[in-house]
């Protein structure tokens, strides 16, 4: 899967976890594994700072992309 692909997949989980937050940037972002078509895979989020946040997705546990992007605007949780 492209990885603009799976940082799209990562922009509708931040989405259903706070409606209204767009994503502005993704400053920091490192493949580290290929995701094949088809293959399931599950994306964790974790709030840093009131716009900051880090992502981690995975396959079995093993990490195939990760790290950190910034939104326009979010109401802190």
């Amino acid at each position: 899967m492209p990885g603009v692909v799976l940082l799209e997949h990562v922009a509708q989980a931040m989405a259903a976890w706070q409606p209204g937050a767009a994503i502005a940037e993704f400053p920091v972002v490192k493949f580290h594994q290929v995701l094949r078509p088809g293959q399931p895979f599950g994306i964790r989020l974790q709030q840093r700072e009131e716009n900051k946040f880090d992502f981690k997705c995975d396959v079995a546990g093993q990490i195939i992309a990760s790290g950190t992007f910034m939104t326009d605007n979010i109401t802190a949780s």
